[in-house]
């Protein structure tokens, strides 16, 4: 996430002072305030400084499909996966899923 939003690339808080960020003592991220990051570089100070952080609009990781086509299933698979639906009390009795199992490549 620091990557993404690129926060160790702030140099500037919001008051103009330049910000070192090995010399942190105290981070607070609220939850109200997701763009922003409130710090003090003493323990010593009264009231915290903060960081407001650029929303940068990345496009949406889209995995790519493992298979260009569903994979095939062994024979031995598939005529079990029938005898669920054709026995004399079928397992599976929903048309929708009968079907589904039935149009399974082999």
């Amino acid at each position: 996430m620091a990557t993404d939003l690129r926060i160790l690339s702030i140099r500037i808080d919001d008051q103009g002072n330049s910000v070192d960020w090995t010399k942190l003592q105290e981070v607070i991220v609220q939850k109200t305030q997701r763009n922003k990051i409130f710090f003090k570089t003493s323990h010593l100070e009264k009231s915290y400084s903060n960081i407001t952080l650029k929303q940068r609009l990345q496009p949406q990781h889209q995995p790519k499909k493992l298979y260009s086509q569903p994979p095939k299933i062994g024979k031995d698979k598939y005529e079990d996966l029938m005898s669920l639906n054709e026995s004399v009390l079928p397992v599976v009795r929903v048309s929708e899923y009968v079907d589904f199992y039935k149009s399974l490549p082999h």
